[in-house]
């Protein structure tokens, strides 16, 4: 199993969500759960395409930390 960093963030009346080491694969939700889920199908079926070519998936390389700020 794999576990790449993912970002959800607000567009519109929507989510919208990708992946940093992933360029080019999206989603939209109407909740961040729903954008959640959708993001993980997209993955899937990107790394299904890769995989059926013969290519290695994408190594996740990207990390994510919150920070506090005043």
């Amino acid at each position: 199993m794999i576990e790449y960093g993912i970002v959800i963030e607000r567009a519109g009346e929507n989510w919208s969500a990708f992946a940093p080491d992933i360029p080019g694969v999206v989603a939209v939700g109407e909740s961040p759960a729903e954008c959640e889920i959708n993001m993980r199908e997209a993955i899937e079926i990107y790394l299904e395409e890769l995989k059926s070519e013969g290519l290695d998936p994408v190594q996740p390389s990207s990390k994510v930390a919150y920070i506090k700020v005043a």
